[in-house]
């Protein structure tokens, strides 16, 4: 019976998807629609958005990755007024392919990005920490963090209860079967001084770490992927004198349907109550929502979409207990950019879809201060008037998910 009842609500729940994306309309971008809260940041080559966040002045920070200026890929941070006008622009890294994922305002208000800087004189890859000033200079130095030889990728950086800072990344190897790779953990102080690390996820396979959260100061949780048939969701505490991180792997396929991979991003419920909900997408390509309770037994997931083709990026709770979620969807033989707005119970209340003629992706979204959201993209324009080239984007839309 329980089984039967599952399958009637998610079979109810996708009827009433379906008649919500139904109604979308495609919001067509083009360059002249700049003046409508589409903005568009980069020049020639290929530009690659990573996050946008709110700065303390109401304007935005988006940080990506772009060719355009220098050699190989370079990690490029835009900071924006509050209508998304382009105010300043700082270019790091330097020789080689670096990597520019996520940025977050610290507690003094600097901007304190990660993702990956390749190691001098090499090829390989380290997890790359830098800090600017509001001005958008260089404060101290630029961090690396990981094992000469080998790449390793900071993915998402979050401020800690002690005003430091945790990074969780991927940590790659490579061995005479197979290359295999592990979530990679990296714990700093407000200076940025490394605490502790430490490197987990299911052996011989491909893991890839992809969001954190704290839930207290010594209890962190991580979601991840894996090229195995396998959601990765591991909390794990930390002990100190010595400083010895505790991760424990605790929902599989084994809790959830089968079909539920592919986390790509975490928050966290009450602390008393300590419920999880995992955004992710299926090996059909179905965007999900999954909320795993406080003794991690009962999972259950709702699915966002049946149209095939679906992937999602990050999601954020909304001011009325809601979620919104950015991701990509397949349409017309292209990817463009999709933002679904859900109930305090994960049911959708619309779906909105951004694009043009090649392949847009949507990197992350966020709410403002005034209900209206925020989307970071990466957009491809196919030959009009800004060239082929992929741009970074700002998309901003009102609590309906229309352009404001």
């Amino acid at each position: 019976m329980k089984n039967k009842k599952q399958a009637s609500i998610i079979f109810v729940l996708l009827t009433s998807v379906m008649l919500v994306l139904g109604s979308c309309r495609k919001e067509k971008v083009a360059p002249e629609q700049a003046n409508s809260f589409i903005k568009y940041y980069g020049k020639g080559g290929t530009q690659k958005a990573g996050n946008v966040a709110l700065t303390p002045d109401g304007g935005y920070i988006l940080v990506g990755t772009s060719d355009s200026y220098g050699d190989g890929k370079q990690i490029l941070v835009i900071k924006t007024d509050k209508f998304g006008n382009e105010q300043w622009n700082k270019v790091l890294g330097g020789a080689g392919d670096d990597e520019g994922n996520w940025v977050v305002v610290s507690s003094n208000g600097n901007y304190i990005l990660t993702g990956s800087k390749v190691e001098a004189g090499g090829t390989t890859t380290d997890v790359y920490v830098a800090e600017l000033s509001t001005s958008g200079e260089l404060v101290g130095l630029e961090n690396l963090y990981g094992v000469a030889g080998q790449n390793d990728i900071g993915n998402r950086i979050i401020n800690t209860i002690d005003n430091g800072l945790a990074i969780v990344g991927t940590a790659y190897f490579h061995n005479s079967i197979r290359d295999t790779s592990a979530v990679y953990i990296v714990k700093m102080d407000q200076s940025k001084v490394k605490l502790w690390e430490v490197k987990y996820g299911n052996n011989n396979v491909i893991n890839v770490g992809t969001s954190i959260r704290q839930y207290y100061d010594s209890i962190y949780i991580t979601s991840a992927y894996t090229n195995s048939p396998d959601m990765l969701i591991t909390t794990g505490r930390l002990q100190v004198n010595p400083y010895f991180y505790n991760p424990k792997s605790n929902i599989g396929k084994d809790k959830a349907d089968p079909s539920v991979i592919n986390a790509v991003d975490i928050l966290t419920g009450s602390l008393v109550y300590k419920n999880k909900y995992v955004l992710g997408y299926t090996n059909t390509n179905t965007i999900y929502i999954a909320n795993i309770d406080s003794n991690e037994v009962n999972v259950y997931y709702k699915a966002f979409t049946s149209l095939p083709q679906s992937k999602a990026s990050t999601f954020c709770r909304t001011a009325d207990g809601g979620f919104v979620i950015a991701g990509s969807i397949m349409n017309n033989g292209s990817w463009d950019v999709l933002v679904i707005r859900t109930d305090a119970d994960a049911n959708p209340i619309w779906s909105k879809t951004f694009g043009g003629a090649g392949n847009d992706y949507g990197a992350s979204v966020i709410q403002t201060n005034g209900g209206s959201f925020i989307i970071s993209a990466t957009i491809s324009f196919g030959g009009n008037a800004t060239g082929s080239n992929d741009v970074l984007s700002l998309i901003h839309v009102d609590s309906n998910g229309e352009l404001k």
